[in-house]
C-alpha cells in the first residue's frame, strides 16, 4: 500500500475511533447498550455458543451470519459489548477509508478527501441508524462503499473490476443476504449496470463471464457457511420458515396476539 493511503488509512482509524466512542453505547463511556435488538443479536450469539441450534432453539428473525459473528465477538466478551466497539472501530475506519477513495475521484487534493472523512463521519455517525451502536446497518456501510468505489472507477475512470474486486463484491452481497437480504437490492442495481455495460454498450460478454465468475465465487464461499451449519444441524426446514417464510408474509403483518399464537404453535 502507498505511503499516501497508509497515511489516510490511519486518519480514518483516528476518526473513526473517535466518533464511534462518542457516539456508540458500546463504547467505554457508556454505563450498558439498553437498544433491545443488539442484546437480542449478543443473547443469540452467546447461545449458538452454548449449543443452541438457530432458529430451533431460539428465535430472532436476522440472517444466520449476522448471529455467527456475535457468537464469534462473544468468544472475545461473553458479558460486555466490547468485542462489538472494536468491529464498530474498525468497520466505520474502512468506510471512511474508502469514501474518501471516492472523494479524490472527484477533487484530487489530499486535502478534502481528510475534510471529506470528518464530514462523513459526523453525517453518519449522527444519523438514526447510529442511534445505539451495532446495528446491521452500520456493520455493512464499509461493504457498500467498498463496492461503489470500484463501480465509480468504472463509471469515471472506466477501469474494469478486476477479477479480485468482482470476488470481494460477491463476498460483500452474499453476507448483505445472509444478514438481511433486503440489502441486496443495492447489489442488483450495480449487477444490472455491469450487465448494461458489457451487454450493451462494449459488448465485451468474455469480461462479463470473468465477472460474474468470480462474482458466484465469492457468493458461494460465504453461502457455504450458512449451508453447512443448516446440514449439521438438520435445520433447512426451520430457516426457511423463519428467515424466509416468516419475513416475508409474517413480520411486517399486523396480526393480534391471540391469532399469532397458532403460527408460533405450528411452525
Amino acid at each position: 500500500m502507498e505511503k499516501k493511503n497508509l497515511n489516510k488509512l490511519l486518519f480514518a482509524f483516528i476518526t473513526s475511533f473517535i466518533f464511534i466512542t462518542i457516539c456508540s453505547k458500546n463504547s467505554f463511556l457508556y454505563p450498558m447498550n439498553d437498544w433491545g435488538d443488539i442484546n437480542c443479536f449478543f443473547t443469540v450469539g452467546r447461545s449458538l455458543l452454548d449449543g443452541k441450534v438457530l432458529y430451533r432453539d431460539i428465535y430472532e428473525q436476522k440472517g444466520p451470519l449476522l448471529y455467527f459473528i456475535y457468537a464469534l465477538l462473544a468468544t472475545i466478551s461473553k458479558t460486555s459489548f466490547f468485542s462489538i466497539y472494536i468491529l464498530e472501530i474498525i468497520t466505520f475506519a474502512f468506510f471512511l477509508f474508502y469514501g474518501s477513495k471516492c472523494i479524490q475521484m472527484y477533487i484530487e487534493a489530499d486535502m478534502y478527501s481528510y475534510f471529506g472523512m470528518i464530514i462523513l463521519a459526523f453525517i453518519t455517525a449522527i444519523s438514526q441508524p447510529f442511534v445505539h451502536g451495532g446495528s446491521v446497518e452500520e456493520m455493512m456501510l464499509f461493504m457498500q462503499m467498498y463496492s461503489i468505489y470500484v463501480f465509480l472507477k468504472f463509471i469515471k475512470k472506466e477501469e474494469q473490476p478486476n477479477k479480485r474486486e468482482c470476488f470481494i463484491i460477491g463476498v460483500f452481497c452474499a453476507c448483505a443476504f445472509w444478514i438481511k437480504y433486503l440489502a441486496c437490492s443495492f447489489y442488483v442495481g450495480l449487477v444490472l449496470y455491469i450487465l448494461y455495460v458489457y451487454c450493451y454498450k462494449k459488448k465485451d460478454y468474455k469480461t462479463l463471464l470473468m465477472s460474474i465468475t468470480y462474482f458466484l465465487f465469492g457468493f458461494g464461499l460465504i453461502t457455504l457457511i450458512p449451508i453447512v451449519y443448516f446440514a449439521y444441524t438438520h435445520a433447512f426446514v426451520d430457516l426457511f420458515t423463519v428467515y424466509f417464510y416468516n419475513n416475508l408474509f409474517l413480520y411486517s403483518s399486523k396480526i393480534a396476539l391471540l391469532a399469532s399464537i397458532p403460527y408460533v404453535i405450528i411452525k
